[in-house]
């Protein structure tokens, strides 16, 4: 009889124990399933999946139980303008991306977190999409070619047009008017500095390309000076010109604004000194 009290005593006891076993979980695994190599540079969609397990811990010690966290512990965003984020739950979900408009690499972020009681964690998946191959085709126009400039030199504004026609991973897109950043400008004047009425020498021509309020429209403004003598036998010559970038390899010329101002004999000849100047097209 004590035999059996003792016994059931001692089983008494482990049942106690066990109810008053403190449990709680911590650390926190997420398993992601899908693609995430870089996407398409044509655009495409995939389906992902996420789970999260953590571990149970009996008073304290790790045990070798993982645990479902239930989807509402579950959260998932995208930091992306490209990227588009969606889903029926958190569990399972879409991540698309339309065509890349550029020839540049698009990165972005994925947020997968969990909060779950005491567990919290959270990861970051980075998502790339390919640059496209673009090509870019030029059409530009000037109202006055070749422009007039008067014995008398002056101020002048000539008008002109940008349009720009890219094709993106091998399909033409329309004509846009555009801005003109991936082009550079050519200036020359074989006269670059005048002998004016005077006998002074004076800065003969000065250029600048301005923009206006519209789109793809701009102004070439140029500062003329006269009136001016090269010489008998030397004729006045000047050009402005918009072309690629030199890196670019074969030179494509868009525009080529030629210009012509009658010389007077009259003032003293000047020696003429060529001046050419170039660079990018930052508007």
């Amino acid at each position: 009889m004590k035999v059996c009290s003792f016994a059931l005593f001692v089983l008494l006891f482990f049942c106690i124990s066990c109810d008053n076993e403190e449990i709680t979980y911590a650390d926190c695994k997420i398993v992601f399933e899908g693609d995430t190599t870089t996407f398409k540079n044509i655009g495409e969609k995939r389906t992902f999946t996420i789970s999260a397990l953590k571990q149970k811990y009996a008073d304290g010690i790790a045990t070798d139980q993982w645990v479902t966290v239930s989807e509402s512990g579950i959260s998932v965003t995208i930091k992306s303008d490209e990227f588009k984020l969606t889903s029926s739950s958190a569990a399972l979900f879409d991540i698309s991306v339309e065509e890349n408009q550029a020839d540049t690499l698009v990165q972005a972020s994925l947020l997968v977190s969990v909060l779950d009681g005491a567990v919290t964690k959270t990861e970051e998946i980075a998502l790339k999409q390919s640059a496209s191959e673009i090509s870019y085709a030029y059409k530009i126009e000037s109202e006055q070619n070749p422009f007039i400039i008067p014995k008398e030199g002056g101020e002048f504004f000539i008008p002109f047009t940008c349009q720009c026609k890219r094709t993106v991973n091998g399909k033409e897109k329309d004509w846009e008017y555009s801005d003109m950043k991936r082009l550079r400008y050519v200036a020359y004047v074989n006269s670059g500095l005048v002998r004016d009425a005077k006998g002074e020498q004076v800065r003969s021509h000065r250029f600048e390309t301005k923009s206006t309020d519209k789109p793809g429209h701009y102004n070439l403004h140029i500062i003329a000076a006269g009136p001016f003598y090269l010489g008998e036998n030397t004729n006045f010559e000047m050009y402005y010109t918009i072309r690629n970038q030199i890196f670019e390899g074969k030179e494509e010329i868009y525009l080529y604004q030629t210009f012509s101002q009658e010389q007077d004999p009259t003032i003293e000849a000047s020696f003429p000194l060529p001046v050419s100047n170039s660079g990018p097209l930052n508007i």
